[in-house]
């Protein structure tokens, strides 16, 4: 028999008895006691890049330079770790990794610490712009404790913004009242009204307004949105000059009843033919609720042609159950797209 689960430390009691075929048990005479060792739990709290000791000191990750990688670990146990030692390794195609193994100062509990000397990666000159290098890193001290291995990914390149709207102004993103069929709950472009399912701002970005499914001055659920879904429509944006770009925003979808009504959800679509056909780009169910302002990104190529009539609409829907409280919102809006 082998315990998977013990957490260092701590006082386990086992009991060891003997089954017959009859099913009969033997008398239980002994109780058998463990207690685990105790080792420090190290995981990495920040990742940070240099390319200036071997790379083109341009300050940011590029095809074909070396990099020096720092990962901040923190120990979240009360037991010191000492003679911590970590490796990096990569799957990656075109990624070697030329300094794998990197060593770290005593890490007292609840402390941290980074490496001094950096992890080395080379990056070929194939690899792609705007990649996303995923890698693993596996600690070892002097506890002879195996640790948990730990994973942080490296963006290459950086995203240069090629479209952006934080609905300060009106800048051609409307209510679509003829595609909505809700009873309440339209899209409204301000300030919204603090709920336990609405925000009572906007998600952080330069400015206040950011677009909401309607004012709820009687408090929750006094104008969510109802029977049916409203929908926010994008102007039409010109990409054909971009090569791969991405969509990001940030959104929140309030679902105070998840699970209960399939038809209840928060929908993002992209369309190539200015809204003749639509393509989705992020769907959060009736399972999901994401009451906070959360920002995400989806890279567009592949998923439309970059044309002159690239549209975007948001849908956030309340199915036909009784009751269920659906708010949504959307701020943010970004179109990017790597540079090296």
């Amino acid at each position: 028999y082998t315990d998977v689960e013990v957490a260092p430390g701590a006082e386990y009691y086992y009991v060891v008895e003997a089954i017959n075929a009859d099913s009969c048990r033997s008398t239980i005479e002994n109780v058998v006691t463990l207690t685990g060792p105790e080792k420090p739990l190290i995981g990495i709290t920040a990742v940070a890049v240099d390319d200036t000791p071997a790379g083109n000191r341009s300050g940011t990750v590029d095809p074909g330079e070396s990099i020096d990688v720092f990962l901040t670990l923190q120990n979240i146990s009360g037991t010191t770790g000492t003679g911590i030692s970590g490796t990096l390794a990569t799957s990656e195609p075109g990624v070697t990794i030329e300094i794998g193994t990197q060593f770290f100062n005593d890490l007292a509990g609840l402390e941290s610490t980074t490496n001094t000397s950096g992890f080395r990666v080379a990056l070929d000159e194939t690899v792609t712009c705007g990649s996303t290098l995923d890698f693993t890193f596996t600690a070892s001290d002097d506890s002879g404790c195996a640790v948990d291995t730990q994973y942080f990914n490296v963006r290459v390149g950086v995203d240069e913004v090629q479209e952006a709207d934080t609905f300060e102004t009106d800048l051609g993103w409307v209510f679509d009242a003829a595609s909505s069929t809700a009873s309440s709950g339209d899209w409204t472009r301000g300030i919204p009204d603090a709920t336990s399912h609405q925000p009572g701002g906007d998600s952080g970005d330069d400015g206040d307004l950011c677009w909401y499914t309607a004012p709820n001055g009687g408090g929750a659920g006094s104008d969510d949105v109802d029977d049916g879904e409203v929908v926010l429509l994008s102007p039409a944006f010109d990409l054909t000059t971009l090569g791969e770009p991405s969509v990001q925003y940030t959104r929140w979808f309030g679902n105070r009843d998840t699970g209960e009504d399939p038809d209840d959800y928060f929908w993002v679509e992209v369309s190539d033919d200015d809204g003749a056909n639509w393509v989705t780009v992020e769907k959060l169910g009736s399972e999901s609720a994401a009451p906070a302002w959360t920002q995400v990104s989806y890279p567009l190529d592949g998923l439309v042609s970059l044309t002159s009539q690239v549209r975007f609409r948001v849908r956030v829907s309340d199915g036909t159950l009784d009751g269920n409280l659906i708010e949504g919102g959307f701020d943010d809006f970004r179109i990017v797209e790597p540079y090296c």
